[in-house]
């Protein structure tokens, strides 16, 4: 019996041992789990920020981030532009709107920064999208795709930006009616 119970003994001590080896592993688990929330929360505040780190990276010494909006304010937008590369386009749609028109280069450089549930879309013809607001009915910008223009685009309707006057300025006039780009 002195015998069995020096056994019994080495089991407990043994089963200590290897309950406080296994203390360690699942303590390592919840600071593993908490660094995995820690490094979520930090992914979260990143991208958040990376759209306004994407235009300032995308601006170069004569580009500019604007905001604008439309005549209600209720879609606004932001994008890295330079301003000298405005131009009037005489394509049937620019022509009835009086548009200037900027391209923001690259089309990443552009995002809605508020009510993209009002935009509504007029589509004709290949080569854009125009992006309207539904409550007020103004043409903030466009996107497509043109080769010659560079590949995808989106193109700001420059009077819709904030504090821009485009008086004084030379403005290329860009030949859309024919698809001269």
């Amino acid at each position: 019996t002195e015998q069995m119970e020096t056994k019994i003994e080495e089991k407990l001590e043994h089963k200590e041992d290897v309950t406080q080896h296994q203390e360690p592993a699942s303590k390592k688990r919840r600071i593993d789990d908490d660094a995995s929330s820690e490094t979520k929360q930090i992914a979260d505040k990143v991208e958040t920020e990376q759209k306004h780190t994407e235009h300032a990276a995308a601006s170069t010494e004569s580009s500019k981030i604007y905001q604008g909006s439309c005549h209600c304010k209720a879609v606004k937008i932001e994008a890295s532009l330079d301003l000298s590369k405005t131009g009037l386009c005489n394509c049937s749609i620019c022509y009835k709107q009086n548009r200037y028109s900027c391209s923001a280069s690259p089309a990443s450089s552009f995002t809605v920064l508020q009510g993209e549930e009002q935009l509504g879309v007029y589509s004709f013809g290949k080569v854009a999208k125009h992006n309207f607001c539904k409550v007020c009915g103004i043409g903030l910008f466009s996107k497509g795709n043109v080769p010659e223009m560079g590949g995808e685009f989106v193109s700001i309707n420059v009077h819709c930006l904030d504090d821009v006057d485009l008086s004084g300025k030379s403005v290329a006039v860009l030949d859309g009616k024919n698809d001269t780009w």
